[in-house]
């Protein structure tokens, strides 16, 4: 019975200890997201859509759509994703001295006729992006596939390090 009483304590204790905003609330249907934070505070989650959606919230809790990065669309893309505009996937953000970097596939399911590519922002905004182009692409000829970035370098996101589906570690 002690021992049960000191189990249910230290149950009870790490409860209390436990970390977490709260109950999200708000716009929270998002897939492959990625998560930043600015220098004032407020978090911003982007996620595969066509345009990439961006939420933002102030305390991780209540999240709101505010729009997507390329709000009339990603041409640069469409040979890629094979439509118009079609599903930017998987976007991987890093916040380093007031600028967001952003980067993020196309491709089709199931097609390895994919590419990486990079955007950056001073406010994480939508419509405030600018493509900087394409960081690698693959083929079907490639043991590998150039979806789901992600930057290892935080420190310096331009050496535009990352790794690529298959574990694949590539620098440009």
């Amino acid at each position: 019975m002690r021992f049960l009483l000191i189990l249910a304590t230290l149950t009870l204790a790490t409860v209390a200890y436990a970390v977490g905003p709260g109950i999200v609330t708000g716009d929270t249907r998002v897939h492959d997201p990625t998560m930043c934070k600015d220098r004032n505070g407020k978090w911003f989650v982007f996620s595969t859509a066509p345009g990439i959606e961006i939420r933002t919230s102030t305390d991780r809790t209540a999240w709101s759509l505010i729009g997507k990065v390329w709000p009339n669309g990603a041409s640069w893309t469409d040979t890629y994703t094979g439509t118009s505009n079609g599903n930017i996937w998987a976007p991987d953000c890093t916040y380093i001295n007031g600028v967001f970097w952003l980067y993020y596939s196309a491709s089709s399911f199931g097609s390895q006729k994919s590419a990486i590519f990079l955007a950056k922002s001073t406010t994480g905004l939508p419509g405030s992006w600018s493509n900087e182009g394409l960081i690698t692409s693959t083929t079907s000829s490639n043991n590998y596939n150039a979806i789901d970035p992600k930057c290892v370098n935080h420190e310096n996101p331009s050496s535009r390090t990352f790794s690529l589906t298959k574990t694949k570690l590539a620098a440009y």
